[in-house]
């Protein structure tokens, strides 16, 4: 599959989250497949979710996890041309993710 950096996909997926404590900052993790180039992908959030580029703009900055959803580009590792040399993951797609399930408890991780 080509890389294609305008490619949205709207349908809400729903990934396996893991929540982690690291130098005393919350990062959140989701590991899933990506619907539209099919590969696995894995992507951690810090407890901000930072601004995602698209389209000129950027989605809004995530304050809590909260119930809402999150979006993040495809971050496989597989090559997918003519990706930009600056983009060194995924397909390009926007995806929605559902939020981590309430109630996730961190497990502890290295304190770097």
């Amino acid at each position: 599959m080509e890389y294609n950096a305008a490619v949205t996909r709207s349908e809400v997926l729903t990934f396996a989250w893991t929540l982690r404590e690291s130098g005393g900052r919350a990062l959140y993790t989701a590991t899933g497949t990506c619907v539209q180039c099919g590969c696995p992908m894995t992507r951690t959030f810090p407890f901000v979710q930072p601004p995602v580029p698209k389209g000129g703009g950027f989605l809004g900055r995530r304050e809590d996890p909260g119930p809402g959803t999150w979006h993040t580009t495809c971050r496989c590792a597989s090559l997918h041309m003519p990706r930009p040399a600056n983009e060194p993951h995924g397909c390009g797609a926007l995806l929605t993710l559902a939020p981590p399930p309430a109630g996730l408890v961190a497990q502890a991780g290295p304190t770097s």
